[in-house]
């Protein structure tokens, strides 16, 4: 990890379910590919650098995401640490259909952002998915 300047571990589930190893892998497979990473993955920064993005932006919401998304802007390079960390799945209900709903509606949400819709509304819209 010596070689980036910020990354993020792999994230885990304690969950067996396959919606939830799903989700594992898409995420994990985000950072890699698409090169954007969130919160709930343990995002690690070089301090300077940290400062030169301006840190997190001042929003309600998806400010790791935004933030994600100027160090792509920037063109830095993401590490993601060979360690898993393990993240709550309390936000996803029990059974197939709702957790589908709730993976749904979170691209929906992010998909939102980047079409800026105004994050206040965003916001309210989370609480619900939530």
């Amino acid at each position: 990890m010596r070689d980036y300047r910020a990354g993020c571990f792999g994230i885990a589930f304690h969950s067996r379910n396959f919606f939830m190893f799903t989700c594992r892998v898409i995420s994990n497979h985000r950072v890699k590919d698409r090169k954007v990473m969130f919160g709930d993955q343990g995002i690690f920064v070089d301090r300077d650098l940290f400062f030169e993005v301006r840190m997190f932006p001042e929003i309600p919401i998806m400010e790791d995401y935004q933030f994600s998304l100027t160090l792509k802007e920037k063109g830095v390079r993401l590490g993601m640490a060979g360690k898993r960390i393990y993240t709550s799945d309390r936000r996803f209900p029990k059974g197939t259909i709702p957790k589908l709903r709730v993976m749904w509606s979170m691209n929906r949400l992010r998909k939102m952002y980047r079409e800026q819709v105004p994050i206040e509304e965003i916001a309210r819209l989370y609480q619900d998915v939530r």
